[in-house]
């Protein structure tokens, strides 16, 4: 049976009902019966995302001697449904077609699982899923839905190969039961045992040896499974089977136990004539003669083999990951915690390192999940053999991985995240394509920044988002790090409600025109005071509003706010000579509605297009380039003037100038602040202006904060110019006072 589950973990998630099945495993004692983990598992079904549209489900198991579909748990079901279901004469062709052709079955019935408090109850779509292992037909899982919902391929995947494991369940408790079943009658009176061990010679692997463990007799099914003749057996010791598996203690405790007249039950692995090794659930009893002394053992087993490794396939999935081979995100943070247990008071310093690939969701987005999975592989392997020796290797989720080892020095642990660096050194191929990554790692130190596993991985994945966002690539943790993230969780948590608190307000920054020093055109900026923090910069809020979603209703917000300031403007005889400059985000220019809902929001109040110049960064471009230029030029056909601001920054500024006819460049004021400091800078912004102008685009300098450096613009022909030497950005109404009366008041 093929349980192996090929899973890309980057949609974050992935095999949770495998990983929740485990729970289900582990947590379970011996007394545990199976209508509590069945209806244990679904719970698990229902809370996972294949399970949430379900209305009512049940898993019925299938009486190999009735032929008969019984409902052992359910969910939301009606007990008088299915409760003598026949396979043969039942009047659910749906279910009885599952079960007969193993495959999962799917039809509309507007009459099943009907609840009669319910009325005009609608139709359902209904889903049965054989429950199969070792080739055994043993039940269905039935699950409906609603009408207007529909299970893909992939959940379809998911529910089939939940009901594999519901499969190892079902057949696990089935032969324990039998194995009880057999136990009860070795604890029958002794005045019946000889009637008994017929029984239990035709049904199990039975032998019996004298209490010096030689076998004096054994019947058919050990000789065939064991591989020995009965010659050979009988008179030998029964350490001949033994596979060399179990230590010595395992036999200590079993020999003190018989001995003792006592029943012994447990699984034996024993090994066959020609060297296989195969799994028995044995139960050993003493018999006792006349004088009540123990004469014989008698051992009743069953084979396990497949069970044994039915469950060691159910470990696999439920501790490793089955992409990569690696420890899974439960098994890491185990063994992590493990390793700092055994530290104890910290006699060693463990280094963590939170690993994380940079630009691998573009290989997901644009190449598909099978290619990352291939990169993923890639990337572990070349992972584990970098590894230090006796350092452990997890695999955290999606691209992510852990590391924890020790180490002597600062010095060695930063030497050792350098040797990782290297591991995405030569491009990764899949498919005669090659893949440039890059690896940003976060390390923290145990115990000084933490002694728990969770804590400890908090402070490292800290450190790996600072490399990531400085691209620093090797980053360690330090207390400043929590607290900026403090503030950020502030600022993040305030933020989801300050747009519909009214907290944001616009800012108006004059340009002029260099020749003339003329008012020609404004930047409409985004500003916010809260209550609590005060006026947050837009540097610290916006990269937030871009990781919350929030960009596309902030920028409908400023377009509106902006259109509202126009209309009041114009009725008192206000306008702005030139156009009013608006930032796009990325987030928004890669939206799909984004040219829809600018074009309907000027036209509910009847502002023309031609008013606007927008603004996007050379980064805001990087994003998605084909998709940017089809945005802007939309755009532009609307009316809109298109600026890149920030030139100069990028990664290729040049090419951007290429890709996309803007009308205006605008020099980063790096480059400004610098001009008369530094002469490249001053060259750059000068090649900028007449690059520009050779091109027929508009320069605008930004940050002019001097005089001094106005007059140096001038003299290179820059055309337009804002900044701190003309203005701070002013709030509406003090815009208006300062600005516009003066450029609307009659000559």
């Amino acid at each position: 049976m093929q349980t192996i589950v090929n899973i890309n973990e980057a949609k974050g998630e992935h095999n949770c009902i495998l990983k929740l099945l485990d729970t289900i495993l582990t947590d379970q004692s011996d007394d545990t019966s199976l209508e509590d983990v069945l209806g244990h598992a679904l719970d698990v079904l229902t809370d996972h995302p294949c399970g949430q549209k379900v209305r009512k489900l049940g898993i019925f198991i299938r009486d190999p001697k009735t032929e008969e579909l019984k409902l052992t748990v359910q969910k939301s079901i009606s007990p008088d449904y299915g409760s003598s279901c026949c396979l043969e004469s039942c009047s659910l062709p749906l279910s009885i077609s599952a079960v007969s052709k193993r495959k999962t079955r799917f039809g509309s019935c507007p009459n099943c699982f009907t609840d009669p408090a319910v009325e005009n109850f609608e139709t359902q779509h209904f889903y049965s899923i054989p429950i199969i292992a070792e080739r055994h037909i043993l039940g269905t899982l039935v699950l409906c839905v609603p009408a207007s919902y529909c299970y893909g391929a992939a959940d379809i995947a998911i529910l089939e190969r939940f009901c594999q494991i519901l499969g190892l369940l079902i057949l696990s408790a089935q032969r324990a039961l039998e194995i009880s079943k057999h136990s009860r009658l070795l604890a029958t009176s002794n005045d019946r045992h000889r009637e008994l061990l017929s029984v239990i010679e035709d049904h199990t692997i039975f032998s019996r040896t004298d209490t010096a463990g030689r076998i004096v007799d054994v019947n058919d099914a050990l000789v065939e499974i064991s591989g020995y003749s009965r010659d050979e057996l009988i008179g030998a010791p029964h350490s001949l089977l033994n596979s060399g598996h179990h230590d010595p203690p395992f036999w200590h405790n079993f020999w003190r136990t018989i001995a003792s007249g006592q029943t012994w039950r447990g699984e034996i692995c024993n090994r066959t004539k020609t060297g296989e090794l195969y799994w028995v659930d044995s139960i050993v009893a003493p018999l006792r003669g006349a004088d009540n002394k123990i004469e014989n053992y008698i051992s009743v087993r069953f084979e396990i083999t497949e069970r044994k490794a039915a469950q060691k396939r159910i470990e696999c999935l439920a501790y490793y990951d089955t992409l990569t081979g690696l420890p899974n995100r439960a098994h890491t943070i185990q063994t992590i915690q493990k390793t700092l247990d055994e530290n104890g008071a910290g006699e060693r310093v463990l280094a963590l390192y939170y690993l994380d690939l940079d630009r691998f969701k573009d290989i997901n987005d644009k190449r598909g999940h099978a290619a990352g999975d291939q990169v993923l592989a890639t990337v572990a392997s070349r992972l584990k053999s970098l590894c230090p020796e006796k350092a452990f290797l997890g695999r955290l989720g999606s691209d992510e991985f852990a590391v924890i080892c020790d180490v002597a020095t600062r010095q060695e642990a930063l030497q050792i995240s350098e040797r990782f660096q290297t591991v995405l050194q030569d491009p990764i191929q899949v498919s005669g394509e090659r893949f440039a990554l890059g690896l940003s790692i976060g390390i923290a130190f145990a115990p000084f920044h933490a002694s728990d596993a969770d804590s400890l991985l908090s402070r490292a994945d800290m450190a790996m988002y600072q490399a990531k966002t400085t691209g620093a690539g090797s980053v360690l943790y330090s207390q400043s790090m929590a607290d900026a993230l403090l503030r950020r969780q502030l600022v993040s948590d305030r933020l989801k409600h300050a747009l519909d608190a009214g907290a944001f307000y616009l800012a108006f920054q004059p340009q002029v025109h260099l020749a003339d020093e003329k008012f020609s055109g404004c930047e409409v900026l985004l500003r916010w005071r809260d209550d609590e923090l005060g006026n947050v910069s837009p540097a610290e809020f916006i990269p937030i509003a871009e990781e919350l979603g929030l960009m596309d209703r902030l920028g409908v917000w400023v377009i509106s706010e902006t259109c509202r300031h126009i209309i009041d403007w114009a009725s008192r005889g206000l306008f702005v000579p030139g156009r009013l400059a608006l930032n796009i985000s990325a987030q928004e220019l890669m939206s799909p509605n984004y040219v829809g809902t600018l074009q309907e929001t000027l036209g509910k109040f009847g502002c023309d297009p031609g008013s606007f110049e927008l603004e996007i960064t050379e980064h805001g471009l990087m994003r998605d380039i084909i998709a940017g230029k089809e945005t802007l030029i939309n755009l532009e056909e609307l009316g809109f003037r298109i600026a890149i601001d920030d030139f100069g920054t990028g990664y290729s500024s040049l090419s951007y100038v290429k890709h996309f006819a803007a009308n205006q460049l605008k020099i980063d004021l790096s480059f400004v602040r610098d001009m008369m400091i530094d002469q490249v800078s001053h060259d750059i912004v000068a090649a900028t202006v007449a690059m520009s102008e050779k091109l027929g685009m508009e320069t605008v300098a930004e940050g002019v904060e001097t005089k001094e450096q106005a007059d140096a613009l001038k003299a290179m022909n820059c055309p337009i110019a804002q900044g701190y030497y003309y203005s701070r950005p002013l709030g509406a109404q003090e815009f208006e006072e300062t600005w516009l009366m003066g450029a609307n008041s009659p000559a």
